[in-house]
């Protein structure tokens, strides 16, 4: 394992539900110890000489909260620990981990990489020679790899990776403009490229309302795919999260997270003008 029993993680508290439900299963067994910072700053004050790993997505998720990936590996380096990055919403069309100081990079390539909804994978990337041997070494003796047809399926959507993480991203600032008009929206979260916007609502009680009434935009919890997609994160990815620990970094239940595709932008303003009621 390329981690010892016992090694003690530090965590960007706004992350997906499916990892933090990892962690907290692999504390409760004695595999790690994990504690969570919720700003970037608090990150780099909690790193000492005990920490093994600090994790972090950038940007986060749901929150859309960017992380300077060479200022956290540098403290992580500084005191032993090694840095893990989760770049599955910017994908390495707008972020290269590793060249900042990653020494581990992960992407869920059912996403952006695969881009077509029909695949799920993981991809794990390093530049440490004795990391590298470890993964292959134990994806070679537990067998957990991909088929051929996923394979292939993952390599046809890398062909158009620039492609559609361009026009996601051309769509988003578009939809963000908009969002931002309407009375019925009341915060809207994006950093400025990728396909990845979260929106909290004026009136979170018309949430079930505004995801039935949606023709174009998809009600399901994955992302990064060539169709428009929405999320309510507190009772989908984010539902392992307690709603005491949501609250308390901000992740409220008025919040929507919607992943926008290559459609035509102007169907999906309609679309959202329709859901919303404005």
């Amino acid at each position: 394992e390329i981690f010892p029993v016992g090694a003690k993680v530090l965590a960007a508290r706004d992350l997906y539900g499916g990892s933090f439900r990892w962690f907290n299963d692999k504390e409760s067994e004695g595999r790690f110890t994990v504690e969570y910072a919720n700003t970037e700053s608090d990150l780099l004050a909690a790193i000492s000489d005990d920490t093994d790993i600090v994790y972090i997505e950038t940007p986060t998720n749901p929150l859309m909260v960017e992380f300077d990936i060479a200022t956290v590996a540098k403290a992580a380096h500084d005191k032993g620990a090694k840095l893990i990055v989760d770049n599955t919403f910017y994908s390495p069309i707008y972020q290269n981990p590793i060249p900042l100081g990653a020494d581990i990079v992960v992407h869920s390539a059912t996403k952006y990489l695969a881009g077509h909804n029909d695949v799920l994978a993981g991809i794990v990337v390093t530049n440490d020679q004795a990391i590298y041997d470890k993964l292959f070494y134990n994806l070679n003796t537990t067998g957990s790899t991909l088929s051929p047809f996923d394979s292939y399926l993952l390599m046809r959507g890398l062909k158009t990776l620039k492609l559609r993480m361009e026009k996601a991203t051309e769509n988003a600032r578009e939809l963000v403009t908009f969002l931002k008009t309407l009375p019925t929206v009341k915060e809207v979260l994006y950093t400025g490229k990728g396909g990845m916007i979260s929106f909290k609502v004026a009136d979170e009680s018309k949430i079930p309302t505004i995801i039935n009434r949606l023709e174009v935009i998809t009600f399901a919890e994955s992302l990064g795919g060539v169709e428009s997609l929405i999320t309510y994160p507190r009772t989908q990815t984010h539902a392992d999260i307690p709603e005491d620990v949501r609250l308390s970094y901000g992740l409220t239940n008025d919040l929507l997270r919607l992943s926008i595709g290559i459609e035509d932008v102007d169907d999906l303003k309609q679309d959202l003008k329709a859901a919303l009621g404005a």
